[in-house]
């Protein structure tokens, strides 16, 4: 749940293989990007450094009933599946 605009970004516990950057071959950090408070939801995110690419993945929801529930372990594995997946030319 959102607790307000004074979460700090933090490296998200990365379970699973994560393959180098696709375009340069440099390392990538997976963080945790915590949302604003009604403004956006928290999120994890997959960049590289020194070219810059990044992908994002929602890590919360809304249910009706439950309000905002957080699902950071299926965005982080939504997340690490889309940027380890390769596609062949």
């Amino acid at each position: 749940m959102t607790e307000g605009t004074n979460k700090q970004a933090e490296s998200a516990p990365v379970h699973a293989f994560v393959m180098p950057c696709p375009f340069c071959g440099g390392t990538v950090k997976v963080e945790f990007r915590p949302g604003e408070c009604g403004y956006s939801s928290d999120g994890l995110m997959i960049r590289c450094a020194p070219c810059g690419i990044a992908f994002h993945e929602d890590a919360e929801k809304w249910e009706r009933g439950r309000g905002t529930v957080l699902i950071r372990e299926e965005a982080e594995a939504k997340l690490l599946k889309r940027w380890n997946t390769r596609h062949q030319a």
